[in-house]
C-alpha cells in the first residue's frame, strides 16, 4: 500500500487514528496474511522512526541514502540525511496586535438576539 504524506494537515486525533490503522493494524495483520508492505512517504521523521524498517532518503527526486531506520538514524552517511536529521521545525505565532480590526461583534450582529446570535 502507497500512503504518501497521509498525516499532513490533520489534526491530533485524527492523525492518531490514521496512525494506528495504517502503520499499526495494516503492517501487522496484512504483513502476516497477504505479505503487503505499507510504503509511507513522509517528511515526519518522528512517523518514520517509530513505525519504519527501512528507510530511503530522497533529495529533490534522487535517492541520496538509504538502510535501516537504525543505521540511518544513528549514523547518516550522505550530508542532506545529516542536514534533515539535525533539523528541528519551527513554529512561530504571532501575537495579535491591539490595533488589528474586529471581525466579528455580537453588539453588531444583525441577528443580536438572544435566539439567534450565540457569538
Amino acid at each position: 500500500m502507497l500512503a504518501d504524506e497521509p498525516t499532513t494537515a490533520l489534526d491530533v486525533t485524527i492523525r492518531a487514528q490514521i496512525v494506528e490503522l495504517l502503520l499499526v493494524e495494516l503492517q501487522r495483520d496484512e504483513a502476516a496474511s497477504r505479505g503487503m508492505a505499507v510504503l509511507l512517504i513522509t517528511h515526519d521523521l518522528n512517523l518514520v522512526r517509530k513505525f519504519a524498517q527501512r528507510v530511503a532518503v530522497m533529495e529533490q527526486g534522487v535517492l541520496v541514502e538509504s538502510g535501516t531506520v537504525q543505521d540511518i538514524f544513528a549514523s547518516p552517511q550522505h550530508p542532506y540525511t545529516v542536514r534533515l536529521l539535525e533539523s528541528k521545525p519551527e513554529r512561530t505565532v504571532l501575537p495579535v496586535l491591539p490595533l488589528s480590526p474586529v471581525l466579528l461583534d455580537r453588539k453588531r450582529c444583525p441577528w443580536n438576539s438572544p435566539r439567534r446570535c450565540r457569538a
